[in-house]
């Protein structure tokens, strides 16, 4: 069953979070951002470290925010201050959710579920070997192979959206709206 949840933690409840998500192969994709940076990476971590595995000089603390997803849950994060940081899972169930965040789950079985795809910037082209878009001055990078002699390619990140309306008596309508990004896929442009 679906559920979402949150809490406000410190590095440690992070890792711990990426961890315990980690273990059970949830988390496929790593989006990290800081004003001078953005990076969509492969996720790997070294454990009972805050350090990226493909890259151990950086630290994922050192972001203002990130995102770790696959095919089973998201977990989101931003800082709060220093060392301090808002944490969000959402998660399609299976037995996978964070224990630090056990009691601020929201269970999303009355949601109604729709699976999307959104194109990311950018072609990539056989003949320059790289993802490129005429609007941004800079080769883009994302983390998927492209196999050779297949022309035009496009990055598609497919999402699931959760989403309730709720009417009151008083007539007021309030609304509840979950996306959580699921996996990275190549379409042909």
């Amino acid at each position: 069953m679906a559920k979402a949840g949150s809490l406000r933690g410190d590095a440690a409840a992070l890792r711990n979070a990426l961890e315990e998500l980690n273990e059970v192969k949830a988390l496929r994709y790593v989006l990290l951002e800081r004003v001078d940076r953005i990076r969509l990476a492969l996720f790997s971590f070294t454990l009972g470290t805050n350090r990226l595995a493909e890259n151990p000089d950086e630290n994922f603390t050192e972001w203002e925010e990130g995102r770790a997803f696959g095919p089973l849950a998201e977990l989101r994060w931003s800082k709060l201050g220093e060392g301090n940081y808002h944490i969000c899972c959402l998660s399609d169930g299976y037995g996978v959710f964070p224990s630090g965040m056990s009691g601020s789950e929201v269970e999303l079985s009355q949601h109604c579920r729709a699976e999307q795809e959104h194109y990311l910037w950018g072609v990539f082209e056989d003949d320059s070997k790289a993802w490129y878009d005429e609007r941004i001055p800079q080769f883009l990078a994302y983390p998927l192979e492209v196999p050779r002699g297949r022309g035009r390619m496009r990055v598609v990140l497919r999402t699931v959206e959760y989403l309730r309306l709720t009417v009151a008596k008083d007539g007021t309508n309030s609304e509840d709206r979950f996306v959580r990004w699921q996996d990275l896929t190549l379409k042909e442009a």
